[in-house]
């Protein structure tokens, strides 16, 4: 009884320590994807490339934190988020929600958290070098794999 008494202890805590991350594909009227290249003084994963994202803060849902770090980091404005996936990174301790839009207002300017910014299609996607799961995603949305 003990040894289930702590493996459903140990469930909850897991549950409550983990990190909660949103990531959203931008997708435009060419079809290309947006991505950031990240600054050369980031924390994590410095000078590669990401989709626009990050952490969900507290009594923020998953697509709230979506929407608000796109704004954040890029000034867009998103609506029309959808749901495409989700992953638990053992690695990082973290669930990551993606979304995926086509449906924004603005134009990009980049926050002190990324370096340059790119629209990518099909063809040139592969020529960058991105954080963990971000090119299997984008080969996904362009069904390349």
């Amino acid at each position: 009884m003990k040894t289930i008494k702590y493996f459903k202890d140990y469930i909850k805590e897991k549950k409550e320590n983990y990190k909660k991350t949103s990531v959203v594909l931008i997708i435009n009227d060419n079809n290309e994807i947006l991505i950031l290249k990240r600054s050369k003084a980031a924390h994590w994963n410095p000078n590669k490339w990401i989709l626009v994202g990050g952490g969900v803060e507290k009594n923020e849902s998953y697509l709230e934190a979506a929407i608000r770090e796109v704004k954040e980091e890029t000034t867009l404005n998103v609506s029309s988020l959808k749901k495409i996936d989700e992953i638990f990174s053992k690695k990082e301790n973290c669930n990551i929600i993606f979304y995926q839009t086509n449906t924004f207002t603005g134009n990009v300017k980049l926050n002190f958290e990324n370096s340059n910014y790119k629209w990518v299609n099909k063809y040139e996607y592969n020529k960058y070098e991105y954080v963990p799961d971000v090119q299997k995603l984008i080969e996904i949305h362009f069904k390349i794999i």
